[in-house]
């Protein structure tokens, strides 16, 4: 759980006035957002957590997923290393929406859904044996 927890929190002294706050919150969701475009968990080869916790405060983050600029571009955001740079959940999800409104996403194959037709299919032939 290490990997999802802000800098600040990891380094009281940096800034010592920040708890637990909405902008510690949305570094966690840019975590979140990476795992989903990665397919994987957070630092999930870095076994000692002390270790991660002091990279994490000088300011190494997982590699970016090419593909979505968008989307990439978001997470970095919510990833700032000042928690006052951070968007807030409003504008987080006005990105979101734009992201989803616009003509970035991949079409589907219209022969992919005919597959998962046909596995139903499958299933159901299958299930009546």
């Amino acid at each position: 759980m290490i990997s999802f927890l802000a800098p600040e929190l990891l380094n009281q002294n940096k800034f010592d006035n920040i708890q637990y706050c909405k902008k510690t919150d949305i570094y966690s969701l840019g975590m979140i957002f990476w795992e989903l475009s990665s397919g994987r968990p957070p630092f999930e080869n870095q076994s000692n957590k002390i270790e991660l916790a002091i990279k994490v405060v000088h300011g190494s983050r997982e590699n970016t997923i090419y593909g979505t600029p968008e989307y990439r571009n978001l997470y970095i955001e919510c990833w700032d290393a000042n928690p006052y740079k951070r968007p807030d959940i409003e504008n987080v999800h006005k990105m979101l929406e734009k992201i989803m409104n616009s003509n970035i996403l991949p079409e589907v194959d219209a022969s992919a859904i005919n597959s998962e037709d046909d596995n139903d299919n499958n299933v159901e032939q299958i299930k009546s044996i």
